[in-house]
């Protein structure tokens, strides 16, 4: 007798930098097997876990790795998760790095970017140095390889010229997908001018001349 036979698909979905599952459409395959056999997927197909430059886990848990072959519209469907590198690096620079004045205005720029492989969000900015104005990010929420930028302002004391200089850090705060905690800083040193420690003394007497006894 004859085996009746149908196709059926294998489709590959991979999770993208905000963690959602998209279909790769280039690895989708047609195959042919026997009515009322189980198909399954190959270790071949288990395998696939680079895609697009890069790596990933296969979620067993929500694939459907094998089926029993109906007449038409059988479908198995290889879910891989991504290996997360969530990550940010801050950039920290001053309009002014050296010969800072009592009063003089330092305006620093701050780049937030994301060096990871998902979507970071809830970005936010905090600086250590007491006085500073600090501005909002442009964005709160970065895909891999986008910036996001925020100006501050400084004005110098004279505190700061009696140290020789400033030092501060700014520090950014979002999260990856999953809502873990995503970090990075970076410092900056403005020198001020020399100081010049010095006084003047001066002195004065009552009577200058035709002093007696």
């Amino acid at each position: 007798f004859k085996l009746n036979k149908a196709q059926y698909n294998v489709e590959f979905y991979y999770q993208d930098a905000n963690l959602e599952y998209q279909k790769a459409e280039d690895l989708t395959d047609t195959r042919t097997g026997i009515i009322g056999e189980t198909v399954s997927a190959t270790d071949d197909d288990k395998a696939k876990t680079t895609y697009n430059d890069q790596t990933f886990t296969l979620n067993s848990g929500v694939s459907t790795l094998s089926k029993t072959l109906a007449v038409e519209g059988t479908v198995l469907k290889l879910y891989f998760d991504l290996t997360v590198d969530a990550s940010i690096k801050v950039t920290k620079t001053a309009d002014k790095t050296s010969g800072a004045k009592v009063n003089d205005t330092i305006t620093y720029t701050i780049t937030v970017e994301n060096t990871g492989n998902v979507t970071v969000s809830s970005l936010a900015l905090t600086d250590i140095l007491e006085g500073i104005t600090l501005g909002a990010l442009d964005k709160t929420t970065i895909a891999p390889g986008e910036t996001a930028t925020a100006t501050a302002t400084y004005v110098v004391t004279q505190a700061d010229v009696d140290a020789g200089e400033i030092n501060n850090t700014a520090t950014a705060n979002g999260k990856d997908p999953k809502g873990t905690a995503v970090t990075g800083n970076d410092s900056e040193k403005v020198t001020t001018e020399t100081p010049n420690a010095s006084i003047k003394v001066t002195k004065t007497a009552d009577k200058t001349s035709g002093a007696k006894v």
